[in-house]
């Protein structure tokens, strides 16, 4: 064994010195992957670097099973790892289909990047499976936007965390009589939104109420910025001028 790994013996005095030396030691190691190790993120953007830099050499398109074999054969490094082979098409089939559906849009990358920024690998799109089920919920960039600015803000409100934004809770049941999951909730609410700004003047709302409603209204952000912690309905019934 000594042959066969690095390693240095240390002369510490006490048990209480070992434990607390081995924490360290331990604690060191979580730092090294938080910093290094690929996010799911920089993953999908790698898979799609593959496929433009083949392409352009080639001069010839990648399937998305070519671009998996290419995957395996180019990173998976354990030969003895059987389920590489196996889980790498749906692997890169969902990392191409978050990238071409979010990730190659400017104002959809920011929420994600914004997210990955503040916590980490800790974020909730750390999982493909929560990316892949965004994307295929709707193919409506201002769909996506309202999904991901929805889970931004109950985030920065504190009345969410990111373990409650699992592939389950957000999609729901998978059968005809299944619950409904968060992103059918949140895209309820954009549709009652709509509808209400719409309908408003037929009730009696004024254009320039409407409007005032509509401009503050406009971003789940510009919501933050203008209204929190304030009694805001007043406001926004006399012309939304904030």
């Amino acid at each position: 064994m000594f042959l066969s790994v690095s390693l240095r013996c240390e002369m510490i005095e006490t048990k209480e010195d070992a434990f607390f030396r081995s924490l360290t030691y331990r604690q060191r190691y979580m730092s090294t992957y938080e910093s290094a190790a690929r996010s799911t993120l920089q993953t999908i953007f790698e898979i799609a670097a593959v496929k433009a830099s083949y392409e352009e050499t080639h001069t010839a398109q990648l399937s998305r099973s070519d671009l998996a074999d290419l995957w395996v054969r180019k990173s998976c490094d354990l030969p003895d790892d059987e389920d590489c082979p196996k889980t790498a098409f749906e692997f890169v089939d969902s990392a191409m289909k978050v990238f071409e559906r979010i990730l190659s849009v400017d104002k959809l990358f920011d929420v994600v990047f914004r997210l990955e920024q503040k916590y980490g690998k800790q974020s909730c799109f750390q999982h493909m499976a929560v990316l892949e089920g965004i994307c295929i919920k709707t193919k409506k960039s201002e769909d996506l936007l309202w999904i991901l600015e929805s889970m931004e803000d109950l985030l920065i409100r504190g009345e969410s965390n990111n373990k409650c934004f699992s592939s389950r809770t957000l999609k729901g049941g998978r059968t005809g009589g299944g619950t409904r999951g968060l992103l059918d909730e949140f895209l309820a609410k954009k549709s009652i939104f709509e509808y209400v700004l719409e309908e408003s003047q037929k009730w009696g709302l004024k254009p320039a109420h409407a409007n005032g409603i509509k401009k503050v209204m406009i971003s789940h952000s510009e919501v933050r910025k203008r209204l929190f912690g304030r009694v805001q309905i007043l406001f926004l019934l006399t012309g939304g001028c904030i």
